[in-house]
């Protein structure tokens, strides 16, 4: 019987080396995903620009009584103007509108259901009665906001929304939100939510550094953030402290910090002018005169053309709310005697915001001795966990005898591997990395924790960190190890085949 087994075997390894062709299937999945969104990118703008040549063709009337309207003076015109276009054609030609809802009315008409779909997004700096215009004129809505970011500041009198309480016999103990001022349109669309269906948490973080978002999401956010861009060996060398040791004045100025911070700023863009590559720079106080005082010194210090390069400003965190640099210079502008304008400095979401403006690198100007500070105080547990901060992997050491093989063969190769390594917030049986490139390795098939199959949406989630992924199946490894190691390294030095 050993001739049959001797077959048996034959044709099972046969049957197990067609495994590699997955590889190629593989590819043509991300090669169509690509196609797809190439051919709807043409066919998008190929629709845009039919329906505008239809507009021109034959609605030239309602576009230029459009033209007049918006820069009509008056609102009586414009809604006489409004009155004589035909908005089905206008929407066609051009189907997304980015308004700020203060200039919505100067716009559109107060028309219901115009848009099939409308997105308020920075949602907790949107006062409700604001965007209930923006809501009227859409079927469907689309809130997107950060609960731990930035809240909308109300100029509407506390004694003013009693009355508008007692006229509608509510009260704050009443049913959903009945305050204007203390909620934004985040707040309303939550209390309103009824399934977990209608709730997505965007837990993907491109921006920064792994340094730079590291407080934030081990403070803010329970440590929930996919770090789209932590790798192995990730450590500090993006945050920097700067010590100035000066004063505050009156008028709530620190002018030592603020030359410190100039200095710094001349000293970047000299640096960038010796490489070549021109970085973004902004600069966040949280005091408003400390910025004002600032934006003043860049004026002063810098020409048009270097601040256009560089969009170079100076703002509080309200300034930067959903804006980012690659560079950021925070002047904090507090000393040791002035501990009670530091306590502006504990709102969490004015901190929260202050600190992730940062893509690349953070300079911290400081003035004041954080050990005086209350133990619970943002920014002295802030500073605190920057001397803290490594990215240190968690790799494991309990491995199964497939992941040791394609460990130990990897090395020969001059292959860095990390087991059970967490990226974006998923374990990956092995990471390897050659040179300066990586790629996740799924094991397959072989009995144990590590046996499963990673869905498609992980592979997807992958390529958006910027990681391919290679199934490696078991069977195929024991059959046929020098195609699979061949697999591997040819992606990790980027000359796979691609169809």
């Amino acid at each position: 019987m050993q001739w049959l087994s001797n077959l048996y075997l034959k044709w099972a390894q046969r049957s197990i080396k067609k495994l590699a062709k997955q590889w190629s299937a593989l590819d043509q999945i991300n090669a169509q995903q690509t196609s797809r969104e190439l051919l709807a990118s043409r066919y998008l703008t190929a629709l845009k620009n039919t329906n505008l040549r239809t507009l021109v063709n034959t609605q030239r009337k309602s576009l230029q009584a459009f033209n007049q309207a918006i820069r009509s003076r008056t609102s009586k015109r414009q809604f006489e103007l409004f009155d004589n276009i035909e908005y089905s054609s206008l929407l066609a030609a051009f189907p997304v509108w980015l308004v700020s809802l203060n200039s919505l009315y100067r716009v559109l008409p107060l028309k219901p259901q115009m848009f099939d779909l409308v997105i308020i997004d920075e949602a907790t700096q949107c006062n409700i009665s604001s965007c209930l215009p923006a809501l009227y004129r859409a079927k469907r809505a689309l809130v997107v906001g950060d609960t731990k970011q930035l809240r909308h500041y109300s100029f509407l009198a506390k004694s003013k929304e009693a009355q508008l309480r007692a006229k509608n016999q509510l009260s704050l103990s009443s049913e959903g939100v009945v305050s204007y001022r203390d909620n934004s349109i985040l707040d309303l669309t939550l209390n309103a939510l009824n399934s977990d269906q209608q709730l997505a948490f965007l837990d993907e973080h491109f921006r920064s550094k792994p340094e730079l978002i590291h407080f934030s999401n081990r403070y803010f956010y329970q440590a929930k953030l996919k770090v789209m861009q932590h790798r192995p060996c990730t450590s500090s060398g993006n945050l920097f402290i700067q010590r100035v040791n000066g004063e505050r004045d009156k008028n709530g100025v620190n002018q030592l910090e603020a030359s410190a911070v100039i200095a710094s700023i001349k000293q970047q863009m000299s640096a960038d002018r010796e490489t070549g590559v021109y970085h973004s720079i902004g600069v966040v106080s949280p005091f408003r005169s400390q910025a004002d005082f600032i934006a003043k010194q860049i004026d002063a210090h810098f020409s048009e053309a270097e601040i256009i390069r560089h969009k170079l400003r100076a703002a509080t965190p309200f300034g930067f709310q959903g804006e980012e640099r690659d560079i950021i210079l925070i002047s904090f502008a507090v000393d040791n005697d002035a501990k009670r304008a530091a306590v502006y400095l504990n709102k969490a979401d004015v901190f929260n915001v202050t600190i992730t403006r940062a893509r690349q690198t953070q300079h911290l100007f400081l003035s004041i001795d954080e050990a005086q500070l209350p133990e619970h105080y943002l920014l002295r547990r802030y500073l605190g966990s920057i001397s803290e901060f490594a990215a240190a992997h968690t790799c494991l050491s309990d491995i199964d005898d497939f992941q040791r093989d394609v460990i130990q063969e990897l090395m020969k190769l001059q292959i860095e591997t990390w087991p059970g390594y967490a990226v974006a917030g998923t374990e990956v049986d092995i990471l390897c990395r050659y040179h300066s490139r990586y790629l996740a390795v799924d094991l397959i098939g072989y009995p144990g924790p590590w046996a499963d199959f990673f869905e498609l949406d992980t592979y997807k989630l992958f390529n958006r960190a910027n990681i391919e992924m290679l199934p490696i199946s078991y069977g195929l490894w024991v059959v046929d190890k020098d195609t699979c190691i061949q697999a591997i390294v040819a992606r990790l030095k980027g000359s796979a085949h691609k169809p």
